[in-house]
C-alpha cells in the first residue's frame, strides 16, 4: 500500500474566499489523495462546489456549530475510513510543497512513536515574525500547536476525549493539545 494512502487531508469551511480555498486545495492536492472539506453550513456552498475539482469528499452542515464540531467530523470520517493520519487546514491555509513528505518522514519514525500530533512552523503572510520563521533542529517537542497544518494520529486522538465541541472556535486547538498530552502524548 502507498503511504498516501493512509493520509488524508480535512478542510473546515465558512463562506470562504473561494479563490483562497482554492490556492489551499491546489496546495494540498500535490501531496495527498484524499481530501475531505466539512462546510459549516457556508452561504456560498454552492458556489464552492462549483469550484472543487474532482474527488474531493464532502460534508455539508446546515449550519455553523463551531469549528471542534467539524474537526470531530473529520476524525469520525478518517477512523470509518482507515486512514491513520489527518492533515487538518483552515480554508485560509496553503501548506508549502513538500509538507506532507516531511511529516510522513517523521510518523514513520520509531523514536518518535508517543507523537500524537505534529506541527510545523507557520508563516503569516500578513506579517513577518523571524523569530517563529526559524528553528533549528528538526523535530522539537513544543506544549501546544494551532490546528491548521497539524500532522494528527488518528488511533491516539481516538484514545482521548477528542475535539470538545463546547469550544465554538477560540481554544479548540490548545484543548485538544492539552488532551493528548495528559493522555501521555507529546506534540512535535
Amino acid at each position: 500500500m502507498d503511504v498516501l494512502d493512509t493520509v488524508i487531508a480535512g478542510i473546515v469551511t465558512y463562506n470562504p474566499a473561494l479563490e483562497r480555498l482554492i490556492e489551499n486545495i491546489d496546495a494540498v492536492k500535490r501531496q495527498v489523495k484524499h481530501i475531505l472539506i466539512v462546510d459549516n453550513g457556508s452561504e456560498n456552498y454552492g458556489d464552492i462546489l462549483n469550484r472543487l475539482p474532482s474527488g474531493i469528499s464532502y460534508i455539508k452542515n446546515s449550519e455553523n456549530q463551531g469549528i471542534a464540531k467539524a474537526l470531530c467530523q473529520i476524525m469520525e470520517y478518517a477512523k470509518k475510513q482507515n486512514f491513520k493520519w489527518v492533515l487538518t487546514l483552515d480554508q485560509d491555509s496553503i501548506i508549502k510543497e513538500g509538507l506532507v513528505k516531511e511529516y510522513l518522514k517523521y510518523a514513520n519514525d520509531s523514536s518518535l512513536s508517543d507523537v500524537a500530533m505534529f506541527t510545523c512552523l507557520i508563516k503569516d503572510r500578513n506579517f513577518k515574525d523571524l523569530k517563529n520563521e526559524s528553528q533549528n533542529e528538526n523535530v522539537i517537542d513544543v506544549p501546544y500547536c494551532i490546528t491548521s497544518a497539524s500532522f494528527t494520529n488518528v488511533d491516539k486522538y481516538f484514545c482521548t476525549q477528542g475535539y470538545d465541541t463546547n469550544f465554538f472556535i477560540d481554544a479548540v486547538d490548545f484543548d485538544l493539545c492539552f488532551t493528548l498530552r495528559e493522555n501521555g502524548y507529546k506534540i512535535s
